[in-house]
């Protein structure tokens, strides 16, 4: 439980042992690799997800496309320089 009464868990990116708390999508630095627009678009869409089943599609369509995001730029990166122990 974080100091909040939250539950813990790791971040959504594969390969990130990062914990977070449970109502937050990702750890602080891959949160900060997505675009201020991709963002936004998350967290409006995760806002107004209680509001009916059409929203919270929206808030899972965001989601992924924000994780597919962060999954491609690392293996960019992989290609790069290589794998990370």
């Amino acid at each position: 439980m974080s100091r909040f009464g939250l539950p813990i868990r790791t971040c959504y990116v594969r390969a990130c042992s990062s914990e977070v708390e449970g109502r937050k999508l990702f750890c602080y630095a891959h949160w900060r690799q997505l675009t201020p627009e991709l963002q936004e678009r998350v967290h409006s869409s995760w806002k107004s997800n209680h509001l009916s089943r059409e929203h919270f599609r929206a808030y899972l369509e965001a989601a992924r496309e924000a994780l597919a995001f962060i999954n491609d730029s690392e293996v960019q990166i992989e290609a790069m320089v290589g794998p990370q122990p």
